[in-house]
């Protein structure tokens, strides 16, 4: 209710219904017209010390913080992606059928937009930064979890290296089942 974005449980539910969309044919076996892209990218972002904004300022601040990072998430991924905060000060975009490369301006444009925004509280600005983490997916290989855990293990990358950044994770390669060996006689 805070950022009026969707949470957790609906971005899983939209990333499961881009798998299904990207992996299903027609009745008739034929492939949707235009078929929904089975490659894209995930971005996870995080705000860069909200919690020692909520201390030195109020929860009252963080909250607005929250509400305007919300906003520029969604002003700078839609009508492409789709958004969600999976909670707290963390955020997801799902971004079908984008490019790494393209994924990463998106990410360093959102990042360049949050550092510009400086909100005043007591008659003092603040700085905000947010860190992102952006891994390539393919829906046909990858759980929403797997993307999930990778791309916020790339932005826990971006943190480590300084914040404000944008840092690109490797999805783990798809598990595969061991072969079947022929029952013996």
């Amino acid at each position: 209710a805070l950022t009026g974005l969707p949470q957790r449980e609906a971005f899983i539910a939209a990333m499961a219904a881009w798998v299904s969309d990207s992996t299903q044919a027609e009745p008739d076996g034929r492939q949707p017209e235009p078929p929904m892209p089975a490659q894209g990218c995930l971005l996870f972002a995080d705000l860069d010390h909200l919690g020692m904004m909520n201390a030195a300022t109020s929860r009252d601040m963080g909250d607005r913080v929250l509400r305007h990072v919300a906003h520029l998430v969604a002003v700078c991924t839609q009508p492409v992606g789709y958004v969600a905060r999976l909670g707290g000060d963390k955020f997801a975009v799902l971004l079908p059928g984008m490019g790494q490369a393209h994924a990463q301006r998106v990410g360093q444009l959102l990042c360049d937009a949050v550092w510009r925004w400086q909100p005043s509280w007591g008659g003092e600005r603040h700085w905000v930064s947010i860190s992102i983490g952006i891994v390539a997916v393919d829906a046909r290989q990858h759980t929403a979890q797997q993307a999930i855990h990778a791309a916020d293990m790339a932005c826990y990358e971006a943190k480590r290296r300084g914040r404000c950044q944008v840092a690109v994770g490797q999805m783990a390669a798809p598990q595969t089942p061991p072969p079947q060996l022929p029952p013996q006689s």
